[in-house]
Order: C-alpha cells, then structure tokens, then sequence
C-alpha cells in the first residue's frame, strides 16, 4: 500500500484479503480494513446523508469542482453545472464500494441532497445509519446507499411537484411551446408584426415583452398563474442551431 491514499489504501488491503487463503492472514487483513476504513466510510455518510464533502486529504471518490458557477444554469436549460460540479474518481473508489450501480447512486445521492439544499430546504434523514466496513459488502453496502438514495429521491420529487409545482408549471409550458392554446400567438403576431420587421439590433425588447403581455391578456392564457413568468429575447441564431446544440 506504500504511496496509495484513502480508497486505495482501502482497495489494496481488500484485493490482498481476496487473494489470501490463509485464515489467520485474511483475518488481520480484514481487521485493518475494518480500522482503516473508518474514516473514509465517514466520507461516504457525510454524502450520502448531508451532501456534504469532507476530504482534507483529496482522498474520496466524489470530486468537488468548486470552480465551476452555476449562474448559467438559470440562462441556460442545456448547462451542464450538475453534471460537472460533482465527478467520479476511479482510481479512489474501494474494491468493496466498486460495482458501477453502487458508485453512480453514491454520486447521485449527494448530488440530489445538494440540490435540496441550494433551494433552501434542510438536508435530514431520519434513517441515518453509522456505515461500517463489512465483508458481506454487496448486499450491506447496496441497502444502506439504497435507502439513502430513496430519502434524497423522495424529497427531490416532493420538492419538484409541490413546493415547485411542476406539473402545473409543465401545463403552463405546454400552452406556450407547444401552442396548446395558441391563440396568444395569433394574437401577438398580429399586434408586433410592425416591430418584428425591424432588424434585430434596432428592435426594443421592452417593447416586444410589452406585446406579448397584451396579447396573453387577451387570449384564454389569461387565466394561466404562471404567465407573469413569461418574457421574450432575441436570439442570434436560429431555431435549428438551437436545436443541433442541444443535441
């Protein structure tokens, strides 16, 4: 194990105990295992169950890139901040949290709890559980991340659908771009057409925004409660390069 630190300290003693047939050996190798892992199992239920990463010495298997900002996230529906604020570091998962189900729920457990936590909301499990090392791994470790992963998925979704409203909201967008009831474009169309003749860089967007809200009030969107939240821009490219972006 010289030169290795954190999970693969851990992962060198676990595949040492594997290929061990001695039972006295494999004894000691588990007892080390089941001291050396102390810390790091405290890594995992402090993500797991607060979404929290306390790594001091860059040893845990989830990498926090703190340099990233996630202010595009609220201009940007394709930004990719919640795929890249947390990654995965192979060469630091042990061999006992390794198989691939078990590592991405890891990850997507904490990620869920700090979603929690950026919208204000506590981050609490009453289910919480001191994690230590066993060497029945697969089928201990695989019921306690699942029942962290059910707590944080449980309260995204509730976050989501009440405290959010997405269902509602998904309606609200339904009328809008997908012309569910579409006669506020017609209506919008019809009373900017003089402004969207204009070119791009002399056009006010106060103005068109000022439009579109007319028109809204006067179409059966008017009764929407979430039409105060629409607005329009102008974009320099067009609708297939949005597209082809996206995709």
């Amino acid at each position: 194990v010289k030169g290795h630190t954190g999970g693969a300290v851990l992962n060198a003693l676990f595949v040492a105990a594997s290929r061990e047939g001695d039972g006295v050996a494999q004894g000691i190798y588990h007892h080390l295992l089941q001291r050396s892992s102390v810390p790091y199992l405290r890594m995992v239920e402090l993500w797991i169950y607060e979404g929290i990463i306390q790594d001091p010495y860059d040893e845990f298997q989830v990498q926090s890139n703190d340099d990233l900002s996630k202010d595009n996230v609220i201009k940007d529906f394709n930004d990719t901040y919640w795929e890249r604020r947390y990654t995965i570091r192979r060469d630091k998962i042990p061999a006992f949290l390794g198989k691939p189900a078990l590592v991405k729920k890891i990850l997507v457990t904490g990620k869920y709890l700090n979603v929690i936590r950026e919208c204000g909301l506590e981050v609490d499990n009453p289910l919480r559980s001191s994690i230590s090392y066993s060497t029945d791994s697969d089928a201990y470790y695989r019921k306690v991340v699942d029942s962290a992963y059910a707590h944080a998925s449980r309260v995204v979704l509730d976050l989501l659908l009440r405290k959010q409203n997405l269902i509602q909201r998904l309606r609200s967008i339904k009328r809008y771009f997908l012309l569910d009831q579409g006669d506020f474009f017609v209506h919008f169309m019809n009373i900017a057409e003089p402004v969207l003749k204009e070119s791009v860089r002399d056009i006010v967007r106060r103005k068109l925004e000022s439009l579109l809200e007319l028109a809204v009030r006067m179409s059966g969107a008017k009764h929407d409660p979430y039409k105060d939240d629409l607005s329009c821009f102008l974009q320099r490219y067009t609708l297939m390069q949005k597209l082809d972006a996206i995709h």
